[in-house]
């Protein structure tokens, strides 16, 4: 076993094969017409969307960015469903902000990532360089908080977020780079993302297995590799049929999830 922690590392197909996948993700140039004003990835795609003032997107798996109207006159906006990763062309004239159903997140000169899917509780929000201003649903703009490099926020229903100040940025952003990474994260939550980038159906048969803490890396196209490997570092039981991978404690083996 790997130890108290689960560590996963997949390499098989090439350890930068995510990545790769990325790299060929298509490049959409949008403009302000109403043709073009929306573009979305299906489970298992990635795509890069570069907006008519310089400004990339990355788009995750199941995510939507949709270019609102008037772009680039006086203000940019763009509303998320989905997990995004914005490099902004920084204008003070014209502010570009980040429309969600849970909240507004306002460039101040910056890369920040957005994950707000439908059924989330929060809005989450990861700066990598520069700051952002991060408003709740119906709140100010004026009023918002404003976070710097390195800072993770969740918006909920808190009269405030929660913020971490000083956190390693990459485990959240490494999708955007040809792996994914989870640092003490529910089992629950790990399949859901795994579920998106695979597509692929999970099942957790014990229902204790879904608050047990995980920390891996994935880096791999295969599914049946990560399946296999996540039951042999998890301690677990993988049994696939289809699309539908269900897992179960294997009583044989001493578990590998992080407690509780």
């Amino acid at each position: 076993m790997l130890g108290i922690a689960a560590a996963i590392v997949l390499a098989v197909g090439g350890a930068y094969a995510l990545r790769d996948r990325f790299a060929k993700a298509p490049t959409i140039a949008a403009v302000d017409t109403s043709a073009d004003r929306n573009f979305g990835t299906q489970r298992a795609q990635v795509a890069e969307v570069r907006l008519r003032d310089g400004t990339m997107v990355s788009l995750a798996p199941e995510s939507r960015l949709t270019v609102m109207p008037g772009y680039g006159t006086t203000e940019r906006a763009v509303r998320l469903n989905g997990e995004g990763y914005f490099r902004v062309m920084h204008d003070s004239l014209r502010p570009f902000t980040v429309h969600t159903d849970k909240g507004d997140v306002r460039d101040l000169g910056t890369a920040f990532a957005v994950t707000s899917y439908p059924g989330d509780s929060t809005l989450r929000v990861v700066v990598s360089e520069g700051r952002v201003q991060v408003s709740r649903l119906g709140e100010s703009t004026a009023r918002g908080s404003v976070l710097e490099k390195g800072d993770v926020a969740h918006v909920g229903n808190a009269p405030s977020p929660r913020v971490e100040h000083g956190v390693d940025v990459g485990q959240y952003l490494g999708w955007t780079q040809g792996h994914l990474s989870f640092y003490r994260a529910p089992l629950s939550d790990v399949v859901v993302q795994l579920g998106r980038w695979y597509d692929l159906r999970f099942v957790l048969q014990d229902s204790s297995l879904r608050s047990r803490r995980v920390t891996m890396a994935v880096s791999t196209t295969s599914a049946d590799a990560l399946v296999d490997a996540m039951g042999a570092a998890l301690g677990l039981r993988a049994m696939r049929r289809g699309d539908t991978i269900t897992l179960r404690a294997d009583t044989r083996s001493s578990a590998a999830g992080e407690p509780k």
